[in-house]
């Protein structure tokens, strides 16, 4: 109860397979014992929030050296990291699979200044109608810095920045696309996707 700026807290997850969903806190990080060490993992949902997401995020906290996995079979929804807050991720494996009725997602990025950081991470979406590697959404600020995002499926999306105005950089990402429907960049409703 005593966490803050001043007072930040770490847990330490050793390595094995965690089947449960995992609400950050903020000032709390969260490091694993290495991707695909320590893997977090839980099934898909009925909608786009934390109901159908493995990990929900928080403001002031970095999660790092895991991998977060969720399978979407026979679910309408799947979803690695949902976040309307701000944390940021460090070393993370985020995969997605399973075939849903509607999407999956590997990280949705739905609020001001959420996700600031994603960093030397891969994002991995298969198997859905359509599949959406990073997501941003309404007002989100997101950098991505130095990974790789796969999605494969109906419709592969690499980035997206869509709903009410958001904002992507993208420094050194490598986005690879496969399905009917591909884009590697998609961008609307006064998104802004900035590449370096």
């Amino acid at each position: 109860t005593d966490k803050s700026d001043i007072n930040p807290y770490l847990v330490r997850v050793g390595p094995g397979v965690f089947n449960e969903r995992v609400t950050m806190k903020q000032h709390v990080d969260i490091e694993g014992s290495g991707q695909g060490k320590t893997i977090i993992k839980y099934t898909g949902g009925t909608t786009l929030t934390t109901n159908s997401s493995t990990v929900v995020g928080a403001n002031n906290a970095e999660i790092r050296f895991l991998t977060i996995e969720s399978d979407a079979t026979g679910k309408a929804f799947g979803l690695g990291l949902y976040s309307a807050a701000a944390p940021s991720l460090f070393k993370v494996t985020v995969s997605v699979y399973g075939v849903s009725t509607s999407s999956n997602y590997g990280i949705y990025s739905n609020g001001a200044a959420a996700l600031p950081t994603i960093e030397n991470s891969t994002v991995t979406v298969i198997d859905g109608p359509s599949c959406y590697g990073i997501v941003g959404s309404n007002a989100s600020n997101t950098t991505v810095r130095r990974s790789t995002i796969t999605a494969v499926g109906g419709g592969g999306y690499g980035v997206s920045v869509q709903t009410a105005a958001p904002k992507m950089l993208l420094e050194d990402v490598d986005i690879s696309m496969t399905g009917t429907t591909v884009n590697g960049a998609y961008v609307a409703n006064a998104g802004t996707l900035t590449f370096r």
